[in-house]
């Protein structure tokens, strides 16, 4: 029968009542009859194991599909089996790592270091690694910076201006920056304002009421006030009191002395004086003699000349 003989070794000669197998049935190399055996029996391991050959059974195994690439078919016409191992491309992998045929093939994924990601995020090898970069908050950022994810973050800080910093304090990127506002003293400000850290100071500077300030003077915020106080001239001030700028002015006003005064008149600082001269009449007055204010007044008296003395020491005749 045909296959049956492919595993004896035929003698040279046959009796009449044998059948000769055709050369493809035995074994390469094997003489059966006039010919020779054609038929290359395949190694047990390139058998598939548990399949008969020869006198054994295949060993060689195939790979699971799992642990074939997925771009890869095999088994009986190449196509019985379709791997199912998805293999990462190049940039999937870490630059520190070969992989592939032969392992022929490296990485280009860099892997940062933990100083360089943020502490909120974990990552590496089974996320065993948590970055220690410690991203600020916007309200700890100048708002003329950009940062973060994409650059979506916009910081809240206003940076002042060197104008609206005092003069003793530096600030800004590395302290680099040195304030041009000068603060004034207590001694420069208004009793009526606070200013200062906290509002914490009080001006001492006491503004006069308008009435405390000469007329000539203006003063006060912008300059919106005027002093209503009108200083005299020194034509218009006792020669005994000094006045004005530094006390730098002395009046010319001479007050007369009472025994100079009629005594009908009260003068001076609040009318405290009064005159203690005694006003004769014109009856008193030796006719023709003109007298009083102006002269206006005329003696009338026509008796014998007679001398007298006041008790003001002042002589009539």
């Amino acid at each position: 029968m045909r296959g049956s003989w492919s595993l004896l070794n035929y003698p040279v000669y046959i009796g009449a009542v044998g059948t000769v197998p055709d050369a493809a049935d035995v074994r390469v190399g094997v003489a059966v009859g006039l010919t020779v055996g054609t038929m290359a029996v395949p190694a047990a391991t390139d058998v598939r194991s548990g399949v008969a050959v020869d006198a054994t059974t295949g060993t060689m195994t195939l790979p699971a599909v799992a642990s074939v690439l997925s771009s890869a078919s095999y088994g009986a016409g190449g196509t019985e089996y379709t791997g199912t191992y998805h293999a990462p491309e190049v940039s999937e992998v870490l630059d520190s790592a070969v992989f592939g045929p032969a392992s022929g093939t490296a990485g280009t994924y860099h892997a940062p270091i933990v100083s360089e990601v943020v502490d909120t995020a974990v990552f590496g090898i089974a996320s065993a690694l948590t970055g220690t970069v410690h991203l600020p908050a916007v309200a700890e950022v100048m708002d003329t910076a950009v940062f973060g994810i994409a650059s979506a973050l916009t910081g809240t800080v206003h940076l002042p201006e060197v104008g609206e910093v005092l003069t003793a304090a530096v600030f800004g990127p590395a302290s680099g920056l040195t304030g041009t506002y000068h603060g004034p003293e207590t001694s420069e400000v208004v009793d009526t304002a606070v200013f200062g850290p906290a509002s914490g100071l009080t001006g001492l500077v006491h503004l006069p009421e308008v009435s405390e300030v000469l007329t000539s003077a203006v003063f006060g915020i912008s300059s919106g006030l005027t002093g209503t106080y009108h200083a005299p001239e020194t034509s218009e001030v006792v020669s005994t009191a000094t006045f004005g700028i530094a006390s730098a002015l002395t009046g010319t006003v001479v007050v007369p002395a009472v025994a100079g005064v009629l005594s009908t008149v009260t003068y001076g600082p609040a009318s405290g004086l009064t005159g203690t001269y005694h006003v004769a009449t014109a009856a008193e007055v030796q006719y023709g003699v003109t007298f009083g204010p102006a002269s206006s007044l005329t003696g009338t008296y026509t008796g014998p000349e007679v001398t007298m003395e006041t008790t003001q020491g002042v002589t009539l005749t």
